[in-house]
């Protein structure tokens, strides 16, 4: 469920934890017109990673405007490239 983040937190942890070079970097966008449950499930998952507070956790969390589903997805992938890679 979008609201069910435990599995997927153990596996950042993890990834946060064995990076070789600095930091682990994540990228996680949401379209404002997406569904409800999409939106909430996205605002969930930015609550639990602000509270995780992960040593070696870069994040970074939008809610694209005027965006859906479907349209988000190349805007969201040019946002995260540039976010991703802007220290390189």
């Amino acid at each position: 469920s979008p609201g069910d983040v435990g599995n997927f937190s153990d596996g950042l942890g993890n990834m946060a934890t064995n990076q070789d070079t600095g930091t682990a970097k994540l990228y996680v966008s949401v379209g404002e017109l997406d569904a409800a449950t999409t939106v909430a499930g996205a605002e969930t998952f930015a609550a639990a990673l602000a509270e995780m507070d992960m040593e070696g956790l870069a994040y970074k969390t939008a809610v694209l405007d005027g965006e859906t589903h479907f349209s988000a997805r190349p805007r969201a992938f040019m946002n995260g490239l540039r976010w991703l890679f802007a220290n390189e």
